[in-house]
């Protein structure tokens, strides 16, 4: 009797251990980030060391090489330099932003067949590789750190855009502003992200030039990206080509590489 009461003791706690793992894989299939955010204290403490207070926050991409420190950029920040390592915002952190839009250079990828990140494209060069559909399918989050605070972000829309459109120096919009902006952004993506995006949430623009069109600085590749909303689920999302991709795969067609610097 002893021996049987035991067995089923036994039998409940294996129930009780598979219905813990059961439950926690669902939870961790639900819930759990694929691109986790990483803590970058420790290396915006140290790229203190070198640019002071003008440092701001902290930006990675998934799928690329882009983890970098964003740099306030004034008269004192030179960006032009060959040698920089780290991208730029013209705007400070405020405690009200809700749109953020950080830059940086684009020196390698110039062609109509952007380059897909490698090792050796730890900058903006990057991000054009977006305007291919399967990579941008499968790399959807961004991460932005200010301080000890790692937020993720999940894109929403991608755009080759008139420089003139680009609204680099203002980071608080009112709530009609910013529903206007993700409208507009919605309207010009290549991509229709099934994913909620309103004029209560905080939105991140990633921005660099672009050769895709040719030798002109006329254009910009701007990704726009809204922060993750509180117990929503971290995984990827549905996105079909809108009909305005046709042109983006004329020009790959053709293949010709405008320049090889900027």
């Amino acid at each position: 009797m002893k021996d049987r009461n035991n067995k089923r003791k036994l039998l409940m706690i294996i129930i009780i251990v598979v219905i813990i793992l059961f439950l926690s894989g669902i939870y961790y299939f639900l819930f759990m980030p694929r691109y986790k955010v990483v803590d970058k204290t420790k290396e915006m403490t140290e790229t203190e060391k070198k640019y002071g207070d003008k440092v701001l926050s902290w930006v990675r991409v998934e799928g690329t090489g882009i983890d970098m420190p964003v740099i306030y950029r004034d008269t004192d920040t030179d960006v032009s330099k060959s040698d920089y390592d780290f991208a730029w915002s013209y705007t400070e952190n405020k405690e009200k932003a809700n749109h953020i839009v950080i830059t940086s250079h684009n020196v390698l990828n110039v062609s109509s067949n952007p380059l897909k990140p490698n090792k050796s494209l730890r900058r903006f060069e990057s991000l054009p590789a977006f305007l291919y559909s399967d990579f941008a399918l499968k790399n959807q989050f961004i991460q932005y750190s200010i301080g000890e605070q790692n937020d993720l972000y999940r894109i929403f829309s991608v755009a080759i855009v008139k420089n003139a459109t680009i609204d680099y120096d203002n980071n608080v919009y009112s709530k009609e502003k910013l529903k206007k902006y993700i409208d507009n952004s919605a309207k010009e993506s290549y991509y229709n992200y099934d994913l909620d995006v309103n004029e209560t949430d905080s939105i991140l623009t990633l921005v660099t030039c672009t050769r895709f069109f040719g030798a002109t600085t006329d254009y910009s590749i701007k990704i726009d990206a809204r922060k993750v909303r509180k117990h929503e689920i971290v995984k990827p999302v549905k996105l079909r080509v809108q009909s305005n991709y046709d042109i983006i795969l004329e020009k790959m067609k053709e293949g010709e590489t405008y320049e090889t610097t900027a």
